[in-house]
């Protein structure tokens, strides 16, 4: 009997896990619960598809041909994408840059370069440069943005006033110096030495009361010489300047607006005057009344730079000319 038993309860736990298994089956519909109004959905299998490897030459290289077809579409796609990002970045930059350009604004052919001729500016620019022309004070002309300080070309003028019986002695009551770009870089009055006669304020600039408490002519003729030390002095009549001064220069190193040959055609004298040059060459107006040593270093500093390319090109080809008792002796 238990026999019998066991093989029928076996019999139905077999049946049981039948109808499980069995969406068909009863038991199946209680358990599973269906919402109302969906009704029954089926059940989808995902299909697992094996690749299948190329046999064949042919296949490959078709297969090979259709990859580097697929990359490069995608590849052009990139390119016309970040092209037309780039043509939109550059129209908004467009749009947002402003016009800063006013009426006002000096244009190209007007703009001064320190130490630059006027070939250069035309190899530069590739525009004939023209005069400036300035009416009143030339400053914004002759001084430029350029770094101030010493350097290796400097510019000096003096202003004197009489002593003497006569007044026709020179004393030296104010010297200036400027550097290669104008800027200046040692300006000052000297204490008399004696007394003076005639000031020549109408030409000099200078009254009394510039001159008091000024220092003594021993510490500004020790000053000036430490800065000429050594550098290309620029001026117009230096010989006056440094006979004020009671002091030497290396004639090398002198390069005098007054003494330049070109200049000296140009105006047809072998004399020529700092205006007249001024007014020619650099078409301004200086020394209309009171004169000013630093503007007349400025004056003179320019039209050395305007003219050193030739300037140095002609002092270099007169220090390797042979000398006529050379040539006697050859």
């Amino acid at each position: 009997m238990a026999e019998v038993a066991n093989q029928y309860s076996s019999k139905n736990l077999k049946r049981k896990r039948k109808h499980s298994r069995n969406p068909h089956s009863k038991d199946w519909n209680k358990k599973k619960k269906i919402e109302p109004g969906k009704g029954n959905r089926e059940v989808k299998r995902t299909q697992i598809i094996q690749p299948q490897l190329p046999k064949t030459a042919t296949e490959i290289s078709s297969n090979w041909k259709a990859l580097q077809a697929l990359l490069e579409r995608e590849k052009n796609a990139k390119e016309t994408t970040g092209d037309k990002k780039r043509r939109q970045k550059k129209t908004l930059k467009r749009t947002l840059k402003p016009n800063l350009k006013s009426e006002n604004t000096t244009s190209s052919s007007e703009v001064w370069f320190d130490d630059v001729d006027p070939e250069d500016l035309e190899e530069i620019t590739g525009k004939k440069t023209k005069s400036k022309t300035t009416i009143g004070d030339p400053h914004d002309m002759l001084v430029t943005g350029s770094p101030e300080g010493i350097t290796k070309r400097i510019a000096l003028d003096c202003e004197m006033v009489g002593v003497g019986s006569d007044a026709k002695r020179h004393m030296l009551a104010r010297v200036s110096i400027v550097n290669s770009h104008g800027h200046v870089v040692y300006d000052s009055f000297v204490a008399p030495q004696e007394k003076v006669v005639d000031y020549r304020t109408h030409v000099s600039g200078i009254r009394p009361e510039n001159l008091k408490n000024a220092p003594e002519f021993k510490t500004v003729q020790l000053e000036v010489s430490r800065i000429l030390k050594e550098k290309i002095l620029v001026g117009h009549s230096l010989k006056n300047d440094l006979e004020v001064l009671l002091l030497d220069h290396p004639w090398k190193n002198i390069r005098d607006t007054a003494k330049y040959k070109p200049f000296q055609k140009l105006v047809k004298t072998k004399t020529p005057s700092l205006r007249k040059l001024a007014k020619q060459l650099l078409n301004i107006s200086i020394q209309e009344g009171e004169h000013s040593s630093v503007q007349d270093a400025q004056v003179a500093m320019k039209l050395y730079t305007l003219h050193r390319k030739q300037w140095e090109r002609q002092l270099h080809e007169a220090k390797v000319k042979p000398s006529k008792k050379a040539l006697v002796n050859t």
